[in-house]
């Protein structure tokens, strides 16, 4: 019964759904001092709610959803699961011995069609600013990891996370430096966090990464090098789809515009970004669209939108694995040279001794 089940999950299979990033800009008005005055609050934070439940987006990854969850899980309805709630922003809150906030802001929420949760709530061991650089030091920033099983069968794994951020006036003045090494260290950090847990199931990789790609060196840490250890390859949707998989290069701010004093980066690309990775010999994602959805997240001036941030939006076809069958593994079948993983996902060094496990795109019950 159980190799029936494993044969079943080898055939070829294809499912879409679509995922959506947001950083729903969370945090209070105030907090000891005027922190977020134009926030979209009590009052706005419910229509981010409902401008999400009317895209039925079947997976949304948010960031900074600190003091207004209520607010939007009430705006959002009953069609969405989701994990535990970090925790609001407050005084009474603040941890004094870490002089940190001990909340990420992280959530993510799965149509009810989905299931699973997370896996892994990790801090950056590596931040930049307490009392400057947009005291990212002040909060427990980093990633959470979720394991989800979409409404077809398929398994797909999500981290969803929220980077350095820098100040205008350290952009505009070349001060930002620190920034940009934080986020080059929270990018090693995460690299290796998604190699040491990697298998057969594809990830996505999503959230508030606060850069450009001409500004840090994020295809180079992240999508270069997850594609150069010959175990996956990796994209951006936005690059792949409206790019034709060209990436900016990256500089200096010499001939860059300047826009109300700022060095303007990007006509075209969010700091919020939604990265897919492909295994060698397992299920893969294939974006189809990629949007910045500006359309109903407005406020009722019908410009303004409702936090700081647009929602990017991509929609992804997976397909199965195209090995077929069940393989009883022997020396001749199986040399044992490389990862091995178990049906649940586990990484192994070499061949078991005995049991079901997948190499090489394969199903193989040792006996």
């Amino acid at each position: 019964m159980f190799c029936a089940a494993v044969m079943c999950a080898a055939v070829n299979a294809q499912e879409e759904f679509t995922i959506a990033t947001l950083n729903v800009d969370g945090l209070p008005a105030n907090l000891i001092v005027d922190i977020n005055p134009d926030g979209p609050g009590e009052t706005w934070t419910p229509k981010i709610g409902e401008y999400f439940a009317g895209k039925a987006y079947d997976i949304i990854a948010v960031q900074e959803n600190f003091n207004f969850h209520e607010e939007l899980c009430s705006g959002l309805g009953e069609g969405y699961s989701h994990d535990t709630w970090p925790g609001a922003m407050s005084p009474e809150t603040f941890d004094y011995t870490t002089l940190r906030m001990p909340f990420d802001g992280l959530n993510c929420f799965w149509s009810n069609d989905i299931t699973g949760g997370r896996t892994d709530s990790v801090k950056w061991e590596r931040s930049c600013g307490f009392l400057d650089h947009a005291a990212d030091s002040l909060a427990t920033k980093g990633f959470r990891r979720y394991e989800l099983t979409l409404k077809g069968g398929a398994q797909i794994v999500v981290y969803n996370l929220h980077a350095d951020a820098t100040d205008d006036p350290d952009e505009r003045t070349g001060k930002d430096i620190g920034d940009r090494n934080a986020r080059y260290f929270e990018m090693v950090q995460l690299r290796q966090h998604i190699l040491d847990n990697l298998d057969t199931r594809p990830v996505i990789v999503l959230g508030d990464f606060n850069c450009y790609y001409n500004r840090d060196t994020l295809k180079a840490q992240l999508i270069d090098y997850i594609s150069n250890t010959g175990r996956a390859t990796a994209g951006d949707a936005m690059i792949t789809l409206h790019k034709g998989g060209v990436y900016p290069e990256v500089r200096d701010t010499v001939g860059l515009p300047i826009r109300d004093g700022i060095y303007v980066w990007s006509e075209d690309e969010e700091l919020d970004k939604i990265i897919y990775i492909n295994p060698v010999g397992g299920a893969e994602l294939t974006p189809l669209e990629f949007t910045v959805d500006k359309t109903g997240y407005v406020r009722d001036d019908g410009t303004t939108p409702l936090g700081d941030h647009w929602p990017a939006v991509a929609k992804f076809k997976i397909t199965a694995a195209a090995s077929t069958g069940v393989n009883t593994a022997s020396k001749s079948t199986a040399s044992g040279e490389g990862l091995w993983y178990t049906i649940d996902g586990r990484t192994l060094s070499r061949r078991p001794s005995k049991g079901v496990f997948i190499h090489q795109g394969k199903a193989f019950i040792n006996r």
